[in-house]
C-alpha cells in the first residue's frame, strides 16, 4: 500500500476533513507525499496523495472500502436498504445499545483508549455481557459499515454514519 496514490478529494474524505483543509495540510506539512498526474480531460493536473502519508485510521477506512468494493453485488449488507427510523422504532433497545457500543469502538479506533486490542475486547465483553468473539465480530462489522458509509458518501455527498449503528 506504500506505493498506492489516491485523489486528493478521496484522501480528504478518508481523513474526515474538507478538501481545502487537506490541501492546507499538504502545504503546511512536508511529510505528506504527493504527485501530480495529467488530467485526462485536459486542464489542471490532478493531485494524488500517497496512502503511506495518511493516518492509520484513514488507511483502515481505505482497506475496508477496497474490501467492500471487491464484494459481489449480491452481498450488499442488509442495512443499506433499511430505513433508519423504522429500525430505530422496531428495535429501540438494541439500537441504543448499538449506539453505546459504536461509541466505545470509535474511541478505540481513534486511539482515545489506551489499551491493547485483546484487553479492549475483554473490557467490552465484560461491559456488555458477551464473548470476545462477539466483540471481534462487531468490530469487523463496524469497519465494514464505515466502508459502506464512506462509499455512499462519495457517491451522493450525504452522511451515512447511521450504517455503523445497524
Amino acid at each position: 500500500m506504500t506505493n498506492t496514490y489516491i485523489a486528493l478529494d478521496e484522501a480528504a474524505t478518508l481523513e474526515g476533513v474538507t478538501y481545502r483543509a487537506m490541501l492546507m495540510r499538504i502545504r503546511r506539512d512536508g511529510g505528506i507525499q504527493t504527485k501530480a498526474e495529467p488530467n485526462p480531460n485536459g486542464g489542471k493536473e490532478r493531485v494524488l496523495v500517497s496512502m503511506a502519508s495518511l493516518s492509520q485510521q484513514a488507511k483502515r477506512k481505505y482497506k475496508a472500502q477496497v474490501a467492500a468494493d471487491q464484494k459481489v453485488d449480491g452481498e450488499v449488507p442488509w442495512y443499506v436498504y433499511c430505513p433508519l427510523n423504522w429500525y430505530k422504532q422496531k428495535y429501540e433497545e438494541h439500537f441504543f445499545e448499538a449506539v453505546a457500543l459504536c461509541k466505545d469502538i470509535e474511541k478505540y479506533m481513534n486511539k482515545e483508549v489506551d489499551m491493547k486490542t485483546e484487553a479492549f475486547k475483554k473490557h467490552l465483553a465484560a461491559k456488555y455481557g458477551v464473548s470476545t468473539k462477539t466483540i471481534q465480530r462487531k468490530m469487523s462489522s463496524y469497519t465494514e459499515a464505515c466502508a459502506w458509509a464512506t462509499r455512499h458518501e462519495l457517491e451522493t455527498g450525504e452522511n451515512y454514519g447511521h450504517y455503523k449503528l445497524m
